[in-house]
């Protein structure tokens, strides 16, 4: 009788694993669709709330020229005084 059920218990187990792993497979599906949202999302945040870099840059270069011209001078100045 215990060998009967079991058997029976089995074959049960066996037809729903279909249905089961299909559930399983959707359920990861939607749950990767749900990560992706999210990291595009926060991305995105990120991008809008961080400073922009090309400003950073711009304030760099424009801190490098002022050096460099101060540079140019300085060494006018030197020439000058060389001459004298």
């Amino acid at each position: 009788m215990m060998r009967y059920l079991g058997n029976t218990f089995a074959k049960l187990q066996y037809r729903e694993f279909s249905s089961v792993s299909e559930k399983v497979t959707g359920t990861k599906i939607v749950g990767y669709c749900f990560t992706g949202v999210f990291f595009c999302g926060g991305y995105v945040l990120a991008g809008l709330i961080s400073p922009p870099v090309s400003k950073q840059v711009q304030e760099t270069e424009e801190m490098v020229i002022k050096k460099l011209e101060r540079l140019g001078k300085h060494k006018s100045n030197l020439e000058a005084l060389m001459k004298e």
